[in-house]
């Protein structure tokens, strides 16, 4: 990832790039949020200062629509004058700390002489009216928890179109930073150290269990637990923070953000947050990523890991953690018992109540029998036969010259072909998932993300010929011809020809280029018609050719009908080439398709309307299936 940033670093900036994207702000201001301009700054490095710069100017103008003139604030000297910065009736003292979403600033109420910690909220992109009123509704249910674990909301208001929050400024240290310490002084390989270590965070999680209990049965869902959400006071009580971004239980998924936009942070996530069709969160969610923090502070490291942001979506809904005790031998069968409970994936088998949760905590501190139980032998057996078909099978038959084999041993081996079928299974869905993530950003995103989602589907399927064909166009994307010839280099898969000569012209090679023409084969496969298409939308990206766009709806629209079975990464290309081609009857064909085949699924949602805004400005709705 690191040589691809500095590849990027040394290709050409596009040129005009800054100038377009201020005459597209200013055309459209209200969908430049931070992200965007983040996004532009992280794709453009040779740039990124001017970006900042040249929009740092419009916001300051006010011209940048959600976007206040705080994000682009550089963390001030300790000299520097802030005395003049404000914020409605709040002045700003010190910055104490920022993320992609927000900033928090210590600032003082000029109405009260109040110290107070107020977050600006940078990056929610642009409120609609009917946001602005749920997110002041969500703000006063918050202001309303009065809890001694819960940092108070005191006000929140929105000044100039930017977004704010002012909050009890708590004293201390995050657990986050506590355990960033304990991690830098022993190692990421151990854990808490002793037992003392291990009730004491215990207790702290108990507490934090029962504020946040506190808040649920006022009707308020976090959404974001997280050891960064938790300060710890001097005296050693733990303080739930951020409660300002929360949002009623029964007010489903949308709140203060958009629908594709998913509140919290990544590593802490609950299963049920990841899922692409719409969940309604309850205090469930909460419970999870309470959990996942208790096993970080007792681990110091995180329940999963994973490469690209793809990967930790596939490991949070499909993985098992490791054992905690492997990390932390001071950890008893009970407490592990209770991160199992608390870390279930079915949110039906999970602790139902934060209460229930600091319940168990209680008991394991007290040493009293905790409620959670743990998988009995035969249940646990069961689970890694299916994960490990191929090791269980080994096992039944070393046992069969035992003259009384066990009913778990038929059962493997009855079940064996359906067991290896579903493992098969999962990982085809995961390398369909990585495929389908990779040629979004393809056509329409960061060259750089759609290679770590290849790499991650090749991880899975070294074999697999469209993640390969993904990568190659990725480093095309990115002017890097020469590795895109590398990783064609003893394919020996023909349809791939394709992408090999066009990356040979873009090395100035054009005979070369012409040879390797001669080489690809009459598509004869919807594997073969999509490569063929892909290929070409690549090199006629940029040039916008019409008629090279039709080429690619035709191989597209071959793929999707030879295809055994629908796959979305074939339609969204079909969605992508008719949207290019301006063909009015295939864009609403395709923007029906998507929108009823995959109804769960933001990106088939996403290019739906990119299809029809190419004939409709705005996405006109795709016009109804006609009854038979």
């Amino acid at each position: 990832m690191t040589d691809d940033l500095n590849d990027q670093q040394d290709a050409a900036t596009p040129p005009g790039l800054v100038e377009r994207l201020v005459a597209e702000c200013l055309q459209d201001a209200g969908r430049f949020s931070m992200e965007v301009i983040d996004k532009a700054c992280e794709e453009n490095p040779a740039d990124a200062a001017e970006i900042r710069e040249r929009f740092r100017a419009i916001a300051a103008a006010g011209l940048l629509g959600p976007v206040s003139r705080f994000a682009f604030q550089d963390k001030a000297p300790d000299t520097a004058d802030k005395s003049t910065d404000t914020l409605g009736p709040y002045r700003l003292l010190e910055e104490l700390g920022r993320g992609g979403q927000a900033m928090v600033h210590l600032a003082e109420d000029t109405r009260l002489g109040r110290r107070v910690a107020l977050k600006i909220l940078t990056g929610l992109g642009p409120l609609s009216e009917t946001a602005m009123r749920r997110f002041k509704r969500e703000a006063e249910v918050a202001s309303r928890l009065d809890h001694p674990g819960i940092c108070a909301v005191y006000d929140a208001g929105i000044e100039q179109g930017t977004p704010y929050i002012a909050m009890q400024h708590v004293d201390g240290t995050t657990l986050a930073e506590r355990i960033d310490t304990t991690r830098s002084e022993k190692g990421s390989t151990t854990g808490s150290t002793t037992r003392s270590e291990v009730q004491e965070l215990v207790n702290l999680v108990e507490k934090a269990a029962r504020a946040l209990h506190a808040a649920h049965e006022a009707g308020i869902v976090h959404r974001d637990v997280k050891p960064g959400n938790i300060m710890v006071t001097p005296g050693g009580d733990p303080v739930l923070l951020d409660f300002g971004l929360a949002a009623g239980e029964d007010s489903g998924l949308v709140t203060l953000t958009a629908t594709e936009d998913r509140p919290g942070t990544l590593a802490y996530m609950s299963p049920e947050q990841l899922m692409d069709r719409p969940v309604r969160l309850d205090r469930r969610t909460d419970v999870y990523s309470l959990g996942v923090t208790l096993y970080e502070g007792l681990t110091l490291r995180r329940p999963f890991r994973a490469e690209t942001r793809e990967a930790m979506y596939q490991a949070i809904q499909y993985e098992t953690p490791e054992n905690p005790r492997r990390f932390n031998p001071h950890l008893s069968r009970d407490l592990k018992a209770v991160l199992d409970t608390a870390l279930e994936k079915d949110r039906n088998r999970r602790y139902q109540t934060a209460l229930d949760l600091a319940e168990d905590l209680r008991r394991v501190r007290e040493m009293e029998p905790v409620a959670a139980r743990p998988p009995g032998a035969v249940g646990r057996t069961l689970r890694w036969a299916r994960r490990r078909p191929v090791r269980a099978a080994l096992v039944v038959v070393a046992i069969l010259g035992i003259p009384l084999i066990t009913g778990l041993g038929g059962y493997i081996l009855a079940n064996l072909p359906d067991i290896q079928a579903q493992r098969r299974q999962a990982i085809l869905d995961r390398v369909e998932g990585y495929l389908e993530a990779g040629y979004d950003e393809v056509c329409h995103g960061s060259p750089a993300r759609a290679l770590d989602a290849f790499d991650a589907a090749l991880r899975l399927e070294a074999d697999c010929v469209e993640a390969v064909a993904g990568k190659a166009l990725a480093l095309l994307e990115m002017d890097r011809a020469q590795q895109c010839l590398e990783v064609l280099d003893g394919q020996g898969e023909p349809a791939l020809e394709g992408i090999r000569a066009e990356a040979l012209r873009k090395l100035g090679r054009p005979d070369e280029a012409a040879e390797a023409e001669k080489r690809v084969p009459e598509p004869a496969t919807s594997q073969d018609f999509f490569l063929a298409g892909s290929c070409l939308m690549v090199g006629c990206e940029h040039q916008k050719e019409t008629a090279v766009f039709r080429r690619a709806l035709d191989c597209f629209t071959r793929a999707a009908f030879t295809a055994p079975a629908p796959r979305l990464i074939y339609q969204l290309q079909l969605a992508h080439a008719a949207g290019h081609c301006g063909d009015e009857a295939w864009c609403r064909r395709m923007a029906r398709a998507l929108t009823l085949n995959w109804k769960d699924s933001s990106r088939a949602k996403r290019w739906a309307k990119f299809a029809l805004e190419q004939i409709a400005p705005g996405g006109t709705p795709a016009p109804p299936v006609p009854k038979r």
